[in-house]
């Protein structure tokens, strides 16, 4: 029977401590007729939107210009994408609870989804539009998002400036 020494034992104990590593971290899920991957929802509206739904799954409710949580291990089929959500905001402002589909076409086919992929960004704009961006890590802003925001923060600024009151945006600063 071998000895039992403390670089023997330092050895194993390593060797276990490392095995969770190398028995594989998160992967994504492919399926026959899709994915699934966890969705990161960012929206760019001047007003929050409630019932956001990625093909029939609630996937959040979000702030004026503001993200949400991430919904784990949706699945996404190959193909058309729907996109539908509803308008909140103040008692008495335009459209608040009208459900808004997407104006645009979202394909997905499994060439566009990078190998290990484990995140898919789903951007929502003030037009009624969408994209998505998939990415191994938590995906960020997109730049047209950020062109949004950019402007509505300097039109926020605007009135403060003059002496007015506004009440200016929250931005989420990582």
């Amino acid at each position: 029977m071998p000895k039992l020494t403390r670089r023997s034992l330092l050895h194993a104990s390593c060797l276990l401590l490392l095995q969770p590593l190398s028995a594989g971290g998160k992967t994504n899920k492919t399926m026959k007729n899709g994915i699934a991957l966890d969705v990161v929802l960012y929206s760019f509206f001047n007003r929050p939107i409630f019932d956001i739904h990625l093909n029939g799954t609630n996937i959040g409710v979000a702030g004026a210009y503001g993200g949400t949580s991430i919904v784990t291990e949706v699945s996404i089929p190959y193909g058309k994408q729907y996109l539908s959500w509803s308008l909140d905001s103040p008692e008495g402002m335009a459209g608040n609870g009208d459900s808004v589909a997407m104006k645009n076409i979202i394909l997905i086919q499994p060439d566009q989804i990078p190998k290990n992929t484990l995140y898919m960004g789903v951007y929502l704009y003030p037009d009624n539009t969408a994209e998505v961006r998939f990415s191994q890590h938590i995906p960020g802003n997109s730049k047209r998002g950020e062109a949004i925001f950019n402007q509505a923060e300097r039109l926020t600024r605007l009135p403060a400036q003059r002496g007015g009151n506004s009440p200016g945006l929250e931005r989420r600063r990582d």
